[in-house]
């Protein structure tokens, strides 16, 4: 089960519409996020929540966690975008679920579906009231759906199948 995951393509497209320019350089990055770290943790959830969210809950977190010793990898992650190749997905036949959230915003101009031009057999949930973090945020969905799984044969049988194969 996957979370606002768009395909490869519209990954890196998103990639370079939303995140600044300063992220991209090494070491830049880094240190940029660093020094923004606290207002990445006040302003990222006004965009990445549905309007009307109650992101002070979101943002209380994060700083506490920035307080005890966490950090913010975007430099790192942005760069790594920039530097990856778009991979050759072999294990397509790997069952796979994404949990879209609608109302994020930072994704407005991403296609929820888009997933779909690498692995052609994802099931796509659209979660019209989830942002950014579709799974932290209706944890009470992604139960639904592996209750409903768990009673698709045909899924079973994929899991089960790609477990044997393992064992070879």
């Amino acid at each position: 089960i996957l979370g606002q995951t768009p395909c490869f393509d519209d990954m890196m497209a998103w990639g370079k519409r939303v995140m600044p320019l300063l992220l991209r350089v090494p070491v830049i990055g880094q240190i940029f996020t660093y020094l923004m770290r606290w207002r990445f943790a006040r302003d990222w959830f006004k965009y990445a929540l549905p309007k009307g969210s109650a992101i002070s809950e979101w943002q209380i977190k994060a700083t506490k966690n920035l307080t005890h010793g966490g950090c913010n990898c975007l430099g790192t992650l942005v760069q790594h975008m920039e530097w990856s190749k778009k991979p050759n997905f072999q294990f397509t036949n790997v069952p796979v679920i994404l949990l879209w959230g609608a109302s994020d915003r930072t994704h407005r101009k991403t296609k929820s579906d888009s997933l779909l031009a690498d692995f052609p057999d994802v099931k796509v949930e659209v979660l019209d009231q989830a942002g950014h973090f579709p799974n932290l945020e209706a944890p009470e969905r992604i139960c639904d759906l592996v209750d409903k799984l768990n009673g698709d044969e045909l899924w079973i049988q994929q899991v089960v199948t790609l477990r044997a194969e393992d064992r070879d």
